[in-house]
């Protein structure tokens, strides 16, 4: 494991811990009682058995007999991708909880206001859902790329990793991490219901996504079961901000970032109709994605440059 990663490493667990703490000890004081669920605690099983297969596979690495070969097969840049995506699991359930209790101090919802500005722009949300659900092709091919994102952070790490783009891997832990944070920042004081819900879109896996945005702001969800957890951020899309991420971190591997643009393009392009988000939340997700990004990168830099002094840990792809 090259040393910048693991330092990023260290540094994304220790994010998760306070911001786990944080966020137990805000939902006590709240009245909230939190729940892992069967899915999560499933999932904290498996996070657990790929850590201990990751030190398997890094232990193996550092053996003379072994050394050799797991190089040839990139057994360690294997065990590297597993353990950055389960930092990325366990720090998006941290932030849940986090988000959860923004959402429950319940500020101003500014949705009305965001359906002004996208009229204002020429675009009408209502138009643009009922065109896409009378295209069923067009639809799937939507859905689709909206859902790509999971596979996506899964791949990301393993391409970076066994192509050996340590210092990407990294920059994309921080970009991911970073980015993640803004979100909720930035919609806590700008919350804004869902347009499935402004809009009365009851269609499967529509408003029935984002039911728990209304409950915690009138103060009747007060139990919170992390394996039922939804996506509440409107403004800014988390979505929109995770697809120039994506793309951005593969930009170095060839073969790859070509299929990663066109994807992620149709990632953004889908947000609207199949993540519910207005125009708006589209436009402030581009503006805090490239944010996230001169910001992390201008962060890294110094980092970088100094590394470029010592021996290269990375290879050309």
């Amino acid at each position: 494991m090259t040393n910048r990663v693991s330092k990023v490493l260290t540094g994304i667990a220790l994010l998760t811990a306070v911001i786990a703490a944080l966020g137990i000890a805000g939902a006590h004081a709240a009245g909230i009682t939190l729940a892992l669920g069967n899915a999560v605690s499933l999932a904290g099983l498996a996070a657990c058995a790929v850590i201990a297969v990751a030190a398997v596979l890094i232990a193996l690495s550092h053996t003379q007999r072994y050394r050799e070969r797991t190089h040839a097969w990139r057994l360690r840049e294997a065990a590297l991708a597993m353990l950055c995506i389960v930092a990325i699991a366990a720090l998006s359930q941290a932030v849940v909880i986090l988000d959860y209790l923004c959402v429950a101090l319940a500020p101003l919802s500014i949705e009305t206001d965001l359906v002004r500005f996208d009229a204002l722009l020429g675009f009408h949300w209502l138009d643009l859902y009922r065109w896409v659900s009378a295209h069923a092709e067009l639809h799937r091919v939507l859905e689709f790329a909206y859902r790509s994102s999971i596979v996506q952070l899964i791949a990301v790490p393993f391409i970076l990793a066994t192509t050996r783009r340590h210092d990407d891997l990294a920059e994309f832990i921080t970009l991911f991490a970073f980015a993640l944070l803004v979100a909720v920042l930035v919609s806590t004081p700008f919350p804004a219901q869902s347009a499935f819900v402004h809009f009365g879109i009851t269609d499967p896996h529509t408003a029935s996504t984002v039911s728990h945005y209304d409950l915690l702001r009138s103060g009747q969800l007060r139990q919170f079961n992390l394996s039922e957890s939804q996506g509440l951020v409107s403004l800014p899309s988390f979505h929109v901000m995770l697809a120039l991420l994506l793309a951005y971190a593969v930009r170095h591997v060839r073969h790859v970032f070509p299929a990663a643009v066109v994807l992620n393009a149709a990632m953004i392009v889908s947000t609207p109709t199949q993540g519910g988000h207005y125009l708006a939340d589209v436009i402030a997700g581009v503006g805090f994605g490239v944010l996230s990004i001169v910001v992390v990168r201008r962060w890294m830099a110094g980092p970088r440059t100094a590394a470029t002094t010592g021996p290269r840990a990375t290879h050309p792809t």
